[in-house]
């Protein structure tokens, strides 16, 4: 929410949303401290689990209806953008063509460098390849769900994820289907687009996320 608020964009030009999905941890009392100084701020709390939807993937459905803007920018909790994310991954809807932008993720610096550290670390940016470099040449694969942005008439367009279908991965089917409409998909690789996001700490948690990229 920190990095999300100091960005060097107008802050009567943007709102930020977060979505409390029925969490048991401290993410509503930690986010109602930023609404006093903050009009661009809004939480949405979600007390029921969605119906014909994923976890994340209703959460992110209803936090995009409440929004009010043209550009939707999705990033997850766990993250920190960049001060210039806004204003970088906004100027390549300068082009009316462009449907959706898939940005670059990395994982934060380190100081105790462990291996398991340095295997996700290149194992991130491969994987930062597959999905993005292929899109220059309009190949349209996938993207990460933490540093994604659309235009909301095209998410409506595809009737939204209810239109796309219940997928544990919410970037990927989203990009395909913006892809399907005869939207462009561009990739942002310049470092002000980049967000940053926590390594896995053990090899439990690598596995369970790896898992579910597999079955995505």
């Amino acid at each position: 929410i920190d990095s999300s608020l100091n960005q060097n964009y107008p802050k009567d030009r943007y709102e930020i949303i977060v979505v409390n999905d029925r969490s048991k941890d401290k993410t509503k009392e930690l986010a109602e401290k930023f609404l006093t100084e903050n009009s661009n701020l809004k939480i949405i709390n979600v007390t029921e689990p969605g119906k014909a939807l994923t976890g994340k993937q209703n959460a992110l459905n209803i936090g995009i209806k409440e929004a009010a803007g043209e550009i939707i920018v999705l990033t997850d909790a766990d993250c920190v953008v960049n001060k210039n994310w806004i204003r970088s991954m906004n100027k390549f809807f300068y082009d009316k063509d462009v449907g959706l932008v898939v940005g670059k993720t990395e994982i934060m610096e380190e100081q105790k460098k462990s291996f398991l550290y340095k295997v996700q670390v290149m194992a991130h940016r491969l994987l930062m390849e597959v999905a993005q470099v292929p899109i220059i040449f309009g190949f349209y694969t996938s993207g990460m769900g933490n540093n994604i942005a659309f235009r909301k008439k095209g998410y409506d367009e595809l009737g939204g994820y209810e239109g796309l279908g219940s997928s544990i991965l919410d970037d990927e089917i989203l990009v395909r289907g913006f892809a399907r409409k005869g939207y462009k998909i561009a990739a942002a690789f310049n470092q002000n687009a980049v967000v940053e996001t926590r390594y896995m700490d053990s090899y439990a948690k690598l596995f369970k996320q790896h898992k579910r990229w597999v079955l995505g």
